[in-house]
């Protein structure tokens, strides 16, 4: 890899970040940061939050601790992968910031999916306890159900190559042809 990097995957809940994102950082050899790394201990530590805005502190703490770790690793010139449903209102600044002060080229990995089967996924996750019990998706879902009827999250607002995956069909969906446009880029 010859210029510093940053791939940033994002997308909402249950999209399948989390998947890509192991694979991409075993494929290029690059470590991995993502919320639910810090936000699941949180959990396991303090227990889990009795409301939406106390379950909304222990996400954002979590961004910030992605954010800390992004930003000495970059001091540092060590490339990595960040996951997380990034918002574009607080994550592009944060970027764009981090493009100026360490030169970084950003990849992003953007994916997306159907709304309907995005919400039945999700429901689906959280019955079969496909997910760490503190994201109490259940609870809360009245509140997150039509954010993910829309299937997909706004793009950051960065000057960066942007990579859009439909995950609405998993078996659609080929890790290897996206490690190769990320291939592609890197070596460009």
């Amino acid at each position: 890899m010859k210029k510093l990097t940053l791939i940033v995957i994002s997308g909402l809940a249950a999209t399948g970040k989390t998947t890509l994102a192991k694979f991409l950082s075993e494929k290029l050899e690059l470590p991995l940061f993502a919320k639910d790394q810090f936000k699941e201990p949180m959990y396991d530590f303090i227990g889990f939050p009795n409301s939406k805005e106390e379950h909304g502190k222990l996400g954002g703490l979590s961004h910030h601790f992605v954010n800390e770790v992004t930003r000495e690793l970059l001091s540092r010139s060590i490339s990595h992968i960040v996951e997380a449903p990034f918002g574009n209102e607080v994550y592009s600044p944060f970027l764009i910031e981090m493009k100026k002060k360490f030169d970084v080229r950003v990849i992003q990995v953007q994916l997306e999916c159907d709304g309907q089967i995005l919400q039945e996924r999700f429901l689906k996750r959280q019955r079969d306890g496909g997910i760490h019990a503190g994201h109490q998706g259940i609870k809360f879902y009245d509140l997150i159900k039509d954010r993910l009827a829309v299937g997909k999250m706004e793009h950051l607002e960065i000057e960066s190559p942007k990579i859009v995956i439909d995950t609405t069909n998993f078996s659609d969906v080929s890790y290897e042809d996206i490690l190769n446009q990320v291939d592609s880029i890197l070596n460009s």
